[in-house]
Formats: C-alpha cells, structure tokens, sequence
C-alpha cells in the first residue's frame, strides 16, 4: 500500500469542494455493495449470529455450518470480512454437528464466548474467549449432554445475572435439557426443574420472555404451542393462565411502545399480539398487520432509525408507524435478494442496520446514511462519490460533511460514532446538502500520473442530522 504525501492528498481532498455535484436517484434503502464483500458460505447451515468477538467494535460473523462445524468471518472495519475460522476456532473433531450458535459472556471476562448446539447425539461445545477473538474449546465445562440437540435457548434463567442455556431436543426419546452458570463458564445440570415436555411432542423451537411482566424470563413454545413458566429458582411449570395465541416460529420485541414485549409469528399462523401485561396478549393482526407476509422467516430491527421495531424478512419490509401498525414498505428492498434471510446488524459501523441474506455474495447495505462509489478510482478519471441521507422517506435535506485521509484509523467518538479515518491526517473535503430523494455525488477527478496507483483513498461522510453521526468508511487504491 502506498501512501500520499499530505500536499497532494490536500490537493486531492479539496477536489471534492470544488467539483461540482450532480443527483443520483435513490430507488432502495438497502442495495448490494461491491464494498461488502462475504466470503463463500458453506453447502450447508442451519443458523448464524452476529458478536464482536475481537473488541474492536465492529460485528463480526459466526456460522452454525452442520457438520462443517463453526465458521467465523472477521469484520474488516470498512464493511467486508475475511474468513479467519482457522486461526481463531479451535478444531472440534468430527463430533461436530452445529445446529446453532450463540454467543454470550458466561465467564464474566468482558468478551463474548461461544455456546454451540449439536444434533446427530453429538455432545454440545463451549468455546471460552481469550480477549482477542481467539477461543478454546472448554466443552468440559458442560455436563454430560450427549444427545440430539436441534436449537437452544441462552438466557438467564435463575435470574443470577449470568449465562444459562436451555438445550431443545430433537429426539423424541430425550427430554430437553438446562445447564445453569455458576457465574464462571461452569456449568450444571438443573433438568429436574424443567415440566415434563415429552407427552406434547418436542416443540420446533423456544424463546425467552417474560409473558407476565413479573421480572422473570418463561418460555414459549412453538409447534405444539406451550407457554412454561418461570415460578422462581430455575424451575419451570407447564402453565394455561396465559392468554397468548399460537403461531410458529415466534420474534419477541416491544412494538408498541409500552415497556412490555409484544410477540409476532412470522410462520404459517402469522400473527401480531401486543402484550397487556399479567400474561394477557390482545391480537392485532387484522388491524396491525399487511396481508402480504409470504415466509417463514423474519427479523426485528429498527430498519429506519425512528427509535421503533420494524420488520424485515427476506424480500419483504415492514415498518413501524410508531404505533405498532406495521406498513409494508418492500420497495425499499433489493431487487435481487435471496429468498433466504440471514442476519441483520450494522456491519458498517455507520450506526444503522443492514443485512445479510444467506448465501449472499455481498452485504446489503443500508443506505440510510451511507457513501459508497460505483467504480474504483483510476488515474486520469473522474472517481464518483455517492452520498445518501435518507433515499426517498426524507422529509428535510440532509446537511453533511465528507472527511478525507491518505489512510485508516480507528477512534471512538462517542454519540459521532467510530472516525475510521487516520485521526492525525482527517481533513475536511467538503460539504453537500443531500436532498430529500437523491443522493449527492461527488466527481473527484484523478490526476494523469501514473505515480499514483497503488494510493489508497479514504473518505468518510458526516451526517449533521439533530444528532449528528458518522457515516461508512469508504477506502480504496487508484488503480
């Protein structure tokens, strides 16, 4: 990588001021980026999750690959990541089976460790962090689990403030199974405090809430629907006074805006209940929710930084009216998605959330405050910036400023976000008004000197909204 000395990239940062700006419509909010790039996904996964398992404030990716074990993509600080399961995960050996991935901090050291679920009677694994992103396999810390484990729940079930796990069966001659956290990674087995599922089937899947507002976390059940109490000291009853629908495949998270978590089923029932506290649930769907819902799978997020939980599914948007009612906003979605959701998280550090669609070659990225360039720059030609505010939903332009240097950095500015540029050598390349249904582009011309390939161009924008914020990281080499 070469570097340019501070006159020219004084010289090359001030072109921006004076370039004149053009328009570039925004039709999506979320668009497929050269930038973010992923790598190869495996043949076969049943689940990922997203953690900062390394501390460098950036979302890195875990992948629950079935008998390809655990895959781990590091986030490489502009958006891409690189596959680094090599050195960070430990071999596990052939008995691996990963079925899904957690991760959480069970051993109270201030970084995140893995907790990974395995069917085929596989014994589940516990990976502990070094610090670093770096994780050693302390499955030992488990009690005897050898069994078909087809998902888990992670929560603190004892109300403790530690880690708990709650291993779902998938035999229908194995019960379910919880382990509970002495506070240190070391686990016990406390299945005696558990009701006795196997009569009613093995449900598909759990999730933690608290249905009944009490402080504690029950559980919910899918497939069949049973709602299981916490009744105190990490034991769990069977209960019928709560009053909540059934559905499949069940996202918890407060709609409404009340304080007290709502449910949506995204399956075959799809539904939207709104809590009312004391385990009573109101159903709104005819009222709250499109007809257009088509999947099976879905996510809760605030997609539109309104403060409220939005919906997202793969080719499908839902936003939140700040009531609750859900509007169907899928226009807004990339044209070619997969069919197969992923993961949503801000990848890009520019504070909102974007997407990763399975078996995606790329991130899509939310252009809710984002910068980004069709071409590479090349010497003797016009290296076009795009800046978007807020594509097509904006109500007021959006004033920002473009940050320039020769190379990388990292500093946390607290509420401003992350300053991805050289902190030393950040200059200040322009401002532009963004208008309410265009983006600002930015022609920056190259010189004709050949000198110049191999320079890296670093640019990032700032957002001066109510709360002012950083953008996106945007760094390339002059080819």
């Amino acid at each position: 990588m070469r570097i340019l000395d501070f006159g020219l990239a004084m010289s090359l940062a001030c072109t921006v001021s004076i370039a004149q700006q053009a328009a570039q419509t925004d039709h999506h909010q979320f668009r497929t980026s050269r930038f973010h790039a992923l790598p190869a996904w495996p043949i076969s996964h049943y689940n990922s999750a997203t953690a900062d398992v390394n501390k460098d404030g950036l979302l890195d990716i875990l992948i629950a690959a079935d008998y390809g074990g655990v895959l781990l993509w590091i986030n490489d600080g502009t958006g891409g990541f690189r596959d680094e399961t090599k050195t960070r995960i430990p071999n596990l050996g052939p008995r691996v089976a990963s079925t899904q991935i957690d991760a959480a901090d069970v051993d109270a050291d201030g970084d995140l460790d893995l907790i990974i679920a395995n069917d085929t009677d596989f014994p589940n694994s516990l990976l502990l962090n070094n610090g670093s992103g770096v994780f050693a396999d302390m499955s030992q810390n488990f009690p005897a689990n050898a069994q078909w484990t087809s998902a888990q729940v992670v929560f603190d079930a004892d109300g403790d403030g530690d880690t708990d796990v709650f291993f779902v069966s998938g035999s229908g001659k194995q019960s379910h199974q919880l382990f509970l956290n002495d506070g240190t990674g070391k686990f016990r087995d406390a299945s005696s405090g558990l009701p006795n599922f196997l009569p009613y089937g093995l449900p598909v899947s759990i999730v933690a809430v608290d249905l009944d507002n009490d402080g504690d976390l029950d559980l919910l059940c899918e497939s069949p629907v049973l709602v299981v109490e916490n009744v105190g000291n990490a034991r769990f009853a069977l209960s019928t006074k709560f009053q909540v629908p059934g559905g499949w495949t069940a996202k918890v998270a407060d709609f409404d805006s009340d304080g007290i978590q709502d449910v949506f089923y995204a399956g075959i029932t799809k539904r939207l209940l709104f809590g009312k506290g004391a385990g009573t649930y109101l159903d709104v769907t005819k009222s709250h929710m499109p007809a257009s819902w088509t999947t099976d799978e879905a996510a809760i997020a605030d997609l539109d930084g309104d403060g409220d939980m939005d919906v997202v599914a793969a080719r499908m948007l839902w936003l939140n009216d700040g009531s609750g009612r859900l509007v169907d906003a899928s226009i807004r979605m990339p044209l070619r998605a997969s069919m197969h959701l992923g993961l949503i998280g801000d990848f890009d550090a520019d504070g909102d959330a974007d997407i990763v669609h399975s078996y995606a070659k790329h991130v899509a990225v939310n252009l809710h405050h984002h910068l980004d360039a069709d071409e590479p720059p090349s010497v003797g030609g016009m290296y076009a910036l795009h800046v978007h505010a807020k594509p097509g939903y904006a109500d007021r332009p959006t004033p920002s400023i473009l940050l320039f240097a020769p190379k990388l950095g990292r500093l946390g500015l607290g509420k401003l976000g992350i300053l991805g540029l050289d902190p030393v050598q950040t200059m200040t390349a322009g401002a532009v008004n963004i208008s309410t249904t265009r983006a600002a582009t930015f022609p920056v011309p190259i010189p004709a000197n050949a000198q110049l390939r191999g320079v890296q161009l670093c640019y990032q924008p700032l957002f001066l909204d109510a709360q002012p914020r950083l953008g996106n990281v945007l760094a390339e080499f002059i080819q």
